[in-house]
């Protein structure tokens, strides 16, 4: 009698329970793992605002928009982290960062709606300390663990539009003129 070839039913049973376990272990791990490649992708461009802040410090002999350190920061050329094309994650504002004579912190929120809405803030200040998964508190009190309300709601802020960077006549740097 010829045997036919082929898989039994069982084999196909225990083939299909070892992939849903693979799966049920690393779909999570890369989920989480994209956050923090999206977080780590958002303090790159804090960085680059940082430097704008250290520019414009060097140029007016303050972080803050007016002379006597009040005024709250100007207006950061990146706003919107990725920096790259495609939908943004994080969102830089001016309004929620805290700039002074001498001292900043520049806040990132997490736009809710993403993939990235409970992760949490990041924060940076003069100094280079970069705090991420944080609270609406930054640096002052950082005891809670970050939650949805501290996300950006996405039509609070302007619409996406290129990070805006003229590198027209300044061999590619920020030119604090412009903001």
């Amino acid at each position: 009698m010829k045997r036919l070839i082929g898989f039994t039913f069982l084999e196909i049973v225990i083939a299909i329970l070892i992939v849903s376990l693979l799966a049920i272990i690393a779909i999570p791990s890369f989920i989480e793992r994209k956050k923090l490649t999206n977080q780590d992708m958002a303090a790159q461009v804090l960085l680059k605002d940082t430097q704008f802040l250290e520019k414009w410090k060097s140029i007016y002999g303050t972080y803050s928009k007016k002379i006597d350190g009040a005024g709250g920061c100007p207006e950061f050329p990146l706003r919107y982290a990725p920096e790259s094309a495609g939908t943004p994650l994080y969102y830089i504002s001016s309004g929620d960062s805290l700039c002074s004579k001498d001292r900043f912190t520049i806040k990132v929120r997490p736009i809710c709606g993403t993939i990235q809405e409970a992760v949490g803030m990041i924060c940076i200040d003069q100094d280079g300390n970069v705090l991420k998964s944080s609270n609406n508190q930054c640096f002052a009190n950082n005891g809670g663990k970050p939650s949805i309300k501290d996300c950006i709601n996405s039509n609070v802020i302007p619409s996406p539009v290129p990070n805006k960077i003229d590198d027209s006549n300044n061999n590619g740097e920020v030119n604090p003129n412009l903001y």
